[in-house]
């Protein structure tokens, strides 16, 4: 008996995985009432999951086609941009009748929401119908109390008027009132905003916020990661400390994405900076003639470095950083592969050391070379990031000691490291690496130099012969537990 039981349990089970594998294959219909049009439209049929591409607009005479909805009251808008799922789906359309401030529509707008820095909800209608707006966002923060409603401003100094005819692209803006939940601190333990002192503005995407200046703030400056309104602050503005010659700190929090060019140029007091991994590009001059850094670390997430970014940093005396050149990505086909130089610039300040370095321009066809000042204090170069050590990378920088080379890069190009008389301790990471050189022999690429110590990564599987070729003081060469398959 339990085992006809079983059987027959086994086969209800199969019937029913049937019938819903079947209905899952099943197109959805979706239909259209068209109140009163001149012509129906036909149904269309859709599988789950698609978007679907609405027929073109019916027409009814002594009124405007003002879009399609979903519900038979003509409240709640169909985003066409939404994939169609569930079951069968019915549209109505929307009518306004023709008076003088609804004239035969010829363009259609795009009304765009954004709630805070997000993109909440866009629709496209037709110039001369009314919008409809979609359903309160939901509060990010516990300091966002209630939702006051739509702003066609970024500032909301003007809230958006329901019953204006649309003309134009829109774009709204959602407003809170807000109640800041202080700390003991003075900051707001649902958001992270403090009153800080420094001036803002609107980024040009009137989404965010740019820190402009110092203001009130002093000496000792910590940046907000959202203004007073909730927003992220998410950019450090051009010139916005620059000359602020009492800076002695700077806290940058993880919602910046960028620093600005001269940033904090003249910041002569400035003894140490932490870039955030969330920071992308550093601008032209940002941090230059900030004479009192020691020591700089830029995270891989940056993408971009300005030209002349340390120029006049006399005090640095080691510097991590994501690639060589001006920005990540550079390959051996592509122009303009600056050298180390680059960050420090070709102007020259008391501490700097001229070095004339070559490297490929606005052609690969021929090199070109820049003398850039570099600081005599910088000692120790660490590079975290990028495949490719591109030709003259280092070109000619006498006065670095240490380099360190990450298990990334996989090829090293033709006096990358030429003239570098100075270096004596090589920290090699590469996991695989090849060398694109042809100087006298193959892949001698510290050839000559007054390396005395090598120490080889974990990660290193292979390593390139004649790499240290008559590099007569090196006096220790240390191997990871697992180099090369140890």
């Amino acid at each position: 008996m339990k085992k006809k039981f079983s059987v027959v349990l086994l086969i209800l089970l199969v019937c029913i995985l049937s019938v819903l594998l079947v209905a899952c294959d099943e197109e959805i219909t979706v239909s259209f009432e068209t109140n009163g049009a001149k012509r129906a439209i036909d149904d269309i049929k859709i599988e789950p999951g698609k978007r679907i591409t609405l027929p073109n607009n019916p027409e009814k005479d002594g009124y405007v086609f003002a879009g399609w909805y979903l519900d038979d009251a003509c409240i709640q808008q169909f985003d066409s941009n939404q994939t169609i799922t569930g079951g069968n789906l019915k549209l109505y359309a929307k009518w306004i009748a023709k008076s003088d401030d609804v004239s035969e529509p010829s363009t259609q707008y795009k009304i765009t929401f954004f709630a805070g820095e997000n993109l909440y909800y866009t629709l496209e209608i037709i110039g001369g119908q009314r919008v409809t707006l979609p359903a309160n966002p939901t509060a990010k923060f516990a300091c966002q109390k209630s939702f006051d409603g739509w702003y066609v401003d970024e500032l909301f100094l003007e809230k958006f008027n329901i019953a204006q005819v649309i003309s134009n692209d829109i774009t709204l803006h959602a407003k809170w009132n807000i109640e800041h939940l202080y700390d003991d601190d003075g900051v707001c333990s649902a958001c992270g905003y403090f009153d800080s002192g420094l001036t803002f503005k609107v980024s040009e995407s009137k989404t965010n916020w740019i820190v402009t200046g110092i203001g009130t703030s002093g000496d000792n400056v910590k940046i907000p990661p959202v203004n007073y309104d909730t927003r992220p602050v998410r950019y450090i503005g051009a010139n916005a400390f620059m000359g602020c010659s009492g800076l002695t700190s700077i806290t940058i929090p993880d919602s910046i994405i960028s620093i600005g060019d001269y940033a904090f140029d003249g910041c002569v007091e400035l003894t140490g900076v932490t870039i955030p991994d969330s920071v992308e590009q550093i601008g032209t001059s940002a941090f230059s003639n900030c004479t009192k850094i020691t020591n700089i670390v830029i995270p891989n997430s940056v993408t971009s470095i300005g030209a002349s970014s340390f120029n006049g940093c006399v005090s640095l005396n080691a510097i991590t950083i994501p690639f060589i050149g001006a920005k990540a990505g550079v390959i051996s086909g592509d122009t303009y592969q600056y050298p180390f130089g680059y960050i420090f610039g070709s102007s020259s300040y008391t501490g700097g050391v001229a070095t004339e370095q070559y490297y490929y321009g606005d052609s690969i066809s021929s090199i070109t070379y820049s003398t850039y000042y570099i600081p005599a204090s910088l000692k120790t170069v660490t590079i975290t990031g990028g495949e490719n050590v591109l030709r003259g990378a280092l070109y000619n920088c006498k006065g670095i000691a240490t380099i360190t080379i990450p298990e990334s890069v996989n090829s090293i190009a033709d006096g990358a490291f030429y003239g570098c008389t100075g270096l004596t301790t090589v920290y090699w990471n590469a996991k695989r690496c090849s060398f694109d050189g042809s100087t006298f022999k193959p892949n001698s690429m510290f050839k000559g130099l007054n390396i005395e110590k090598v120490s080889f990564g974990n990660a290193v599987e292979t390593i390139m012969p004649y790499m240290f070729y008559d590099c007569v003081k090196l006096e220790t060469v240390d191997f990871g537990i697992a180099c090369c398959g140890r």
